[in-house]
């Protein structure tokens, strides 16, 4: 059951999928669309789930589950996998990639294996906003969306 991303719970598990391209207006309303659709049905074991979504900066596809009314289960998991797995199709997107990391004014992102070398010509910065894609919960969400890269694992980096 769809409910507005601001009525969640700070509690509210969250999954964040980067979309390896921003979307233009008319995706992002599609997407808004269906994954609005897709949370209407989607369940735990039967139970409807207290869900909703957020799509940022037209390349951040965020899912959120109030657990306190039911948790999300494997099954439940899968099926979102599954719908993610259509999303992809039917924008041709990769919403899988964990290999990329996006900035804060930055169109393209940074696959991890150049990151050294964007950091060496200053492009990334110990001040660089990363998006946190990490995050776990509403609250954390809220809190850590955007950090600067020395407040992330990239600290080692800054040393």
């Amino acid at each position: 059951m769809y409910v507005p991303f601001d009525q969640l719970p700070a509690s509210a598990k969250l999954w964040i999928y980067s979309l390896d391209r921003p979307l233009n207006q008319e995706e992002t309303k599609q997407l808004e669309e269906a994954t609005i659709n897709f949370l209407n049905q989607w369940q735990a074991h039967g139970k409807d789930l207290k869900a909703s979504m957020k799509i940022e900066e037209n390349r951040f596809l965020i899912l959120a589950v109030d657990e306190s009314q039911a948790q999300a289960s494997g099954c439940s998991i899968d099926a979102s996998a599954g719908f993610m797995r259509k999303v992809a199709e039917h924008f041709q997107l990769d919403p899988f990639n964990r290999t990329t990391l996006y900035f804060e004014g930055q169109e393209n992102g940074i696959n991890m294996n150049g990151l050294k070398e964007e950091i060496s010509v200053g492009n990334i910065t110990e001040n660089s906003l990363l998006f946190n894609t990490v995050v776990q919960s509403k609250g954390e969400f809220e809190q850590k969306w955007q950090i600067p890269a020395r407040e992330s694992w990239l600290s080692r980096y800054f040393k």
